[in-house]
C-alpha cells in the first residue's frame, strides 16, 4: 500500500504539471508521437490491433490510462471506452484532453480489485501499466469482466534482459520507481500465466538492441537506427533479450 501510495503521488504530480495557470492543458505529444522513435515499434503494433478489435459498439476498458497518452487510439474507433486510474487527477487531465469524446466514461479504479459485473467488456486494453498490480490478481480481474471470447490487449516491458533489468533498479535506488513495481514487472515466467488462462494468447517481441540505441543514434541518427534495431529484432529471434512486448489474448 505504501508503494500504491507513492505511485499514486506521483501520477498526481504529473498531471498537475500538464495543466496552465487557468486550468488548460499544456500541449503535449499523444499516442505514437509521444513514444521516442526509437521505441515505437512496439507501440505502432498495438495501436494497429486495436484499430483491428475495437470498433463501435464495443465496450473497452483501459487500465492505467494515466493522462491519456493512449487513450486517443481507442476513442478514434467509436468503441465505448471506460479509462481508468487511480490517480483522480490525471484522469481529470484525460478527460479535458478528450473533452469533445461522448463515447469515454472514466473511473478511478485499482487493476487489483476491478469494481465492474463479471462479463462487462469486449476488450480490456493496457500500455505499460501492468507492472502496478500483483500479477495474478490482474489477471484474474482482467479474465473475469471479460466477455466470452473477449480480448486483452497489451503493450509493455518485459524483464529478463540482465540490462534493462539493472537500469529500472538504477531507477529504484534513484527514486525514480518503487520496489514493487520492481517486483511485478512482466517476464516470460508471468506472461506464460496469461497463456495458461486465456484459450489463444499470441505475443510478440521488440527491442533487443534498444540499450545501445543512445550511441548509434548519434551517429546514424535516430531513423536508421530504428531501422538497424528492427532488423537485429527479426534475425536473432528476439525473445527474453527483449525490451518490450506487445501480448495479444482471447478469453
Amino acid at each position: 500500500m505504501k508503494d500504491k501510495d507513492l505511485e499514486k503521488k506521483r501520477y498526481n504530480e504529473r498531471a498537475f504539471k500538464i495543466l496552465t495557470k487557468d486550468n488548460n492543458l499544456i500541449p503535449i505529444a499523444n499516442g505514437i508521437d509521444a513514444v521516442p522513435l526509437i521505441l515505437r515499434t512496439p507501440y505502432v503494433e498495438y495501436h494497429k490491433l486495436l484499430k483491428k478489435i475495437c470498433f463501435e459498439n464495443k465496450d473497452v476498458l483501459e487500465l492505467g490510462s494515466g493522462t491519456g497518452q493512449h487513450t486517443g487510439g481507442i476513442l478514434k474507433t467509436n468503441a465505448n471506452l471506460i479509462a481508468t486510474d487511480i490517480s483522480k487527477f490525471s484522469l481529470e487531465v484525460l478527460k479535458k484532453r478528450y473533452k469533445n469524446h461522448i463515447n469515454l466514461k472514466t473511473n478511478i479504479c485499482d487493476m487489483e480489485n476491478l469494481q465492474f459485473p463479471d462479463e462487462t467488456f469486449d476488450v480490456v486494453a493496457s500500455a505499460g501499466s501492468l507492472s502496478y498490480g500483483d500479477t495474478r490478481l490482474v489477471l484474474e480481474n482482467i479474465y473475469r469482466v471479460l466477455k466470452p471470447g473477449g480480448m486483452f490487449i497489451c503493450v509493455d516491458s518485459l524483464d529478463d534482459n540482465f540490462i534493462y533489468k539493472f537500469n529500472r533498479f538504477l531507477n529504484y535506488l534513484l527514486g525514480k520507481r518503487t520496489y514493487s513495481t520492481l517486483c511485478r514487472m512482466p517476464n516470460l515466467k508471468k506472461l506464460g500465466l496469461y497463456k495458461k488462462k486465456f484459450s489463444q494468447t499470441k505475443i510478440k517481441f521488440y527491442g533487443s538492441l534498444v540499450w545501445i540505441a543512445p550511441l548509434i543514434s548519434k551517429i546514424i541518427g535516430a531513423d536508421r537506427t530504428l531501422q538497424f534495431i528492427d532488423y537485429t529484432d527479426s534475425i536473432i529471434g528476439t525473445k527474453r533479450s527483449a525490451f518490450k512486448f506487445v501480448m495479444l489474448s482471447k478469453k
